[in-house]
């Protein structure tokens, strides 16, 4: 079957408080966002690759490929103003894909099997979202007191998730609700069963600082066991 990913990179770093968005930001040697890239290179060199960047960053972009020329076959397309607007123009640059997957670009600790097994699950069920157990104390609070949760119903949500593409192209026919945070939930208002798998434990998004650290070593680990 004929996959593409969708590299979700469009947005601007605002809580990292960086010059340049937290996907260009250098860990260990070489921006995370090609970090990422090379992961689903080198799983299949013939994966349709979609990388939605923000406008002014574009030319900083065609710098990189000067660097790194394996990433010059990627479509490109201009973020748009939330993720869900980002994801609908990368959807819109894929024509015959039957499996399309969407990532974050600041989550480079997947593998390939990993992507295969979603790939697969999806190709079978229709969808494969990747999900981890919460492992501590989950405890609602609100303005009238605090609840702890059953923590075995709650699950952290990962990326790439993987859909057949009629399914993604339904959900995004679906006007913007700016309650959504992620493509499983819009596939889901759409009428479609989601099919949850097990996720990795270090798919980690660089969301603060800390994070910083904790990707950097993950990723010389993995560089001693290439």
């Amino acid at each position: 079957m004929k996959k593409a990913v969708i590299i979700a990179a469009g947005g601007h770093g605002i809580r990292m408080g960086l010059e340049k968005p937290k996907q260009f930001l250098i860990i260990h040697n070489k921006p995370l966002l090609v970090h990422t890239l090379e992961v689903f290179k080198k799983y299949d060199d013939s994966i349709d690759i979609v990388l939605v960047l923000p406008s002014q960053f574009m030319d900083y972009w065609n710098e990189l490929i000067m660097k790194y020329p394996q990433n010059a076959n990627c479509k490109i397309v201009v973020g748009g103003e939330t993720r869900y607007h980002s994801v609908k123009n990368g959807l819109s640059m894929l024509t015959d894909q039957e499996l399309i997957a969407v990532h974050d670009s600041v989550r480079p600790l997947i593998d390939g099997r990993f992507i295969e097994y979603l790939f697969n699950t999806a190709r079978d069920k229709g969808s494969a979202i990747p999900v981890f157990p919460a492992i501590d104390t989950i405890r609602e609070i609100t303005d009238s007191g605090s609840r702890v949760l059953n923590r075995s119903n709650i699950f952290t949500v990962q990326t790439p998730q993987v859909f057949k593409r009629e399914w993604l192209e339904q959900a995004y026919q679906q006007p913007y609700n700016n309650q959504i945070t992620d493509d499983s939930m819009l596939v889901e208002m759409a009428g479609f069963k989601l099919t949850f798998v097990n996720g990795l434990k270090y798919n980690i998004k660089l969301t603060t600082p800390e994070d910083v650290i904790i990707i950097e070593s993950l990723l010389q680990n993995q560089a001693k066991h290439v």
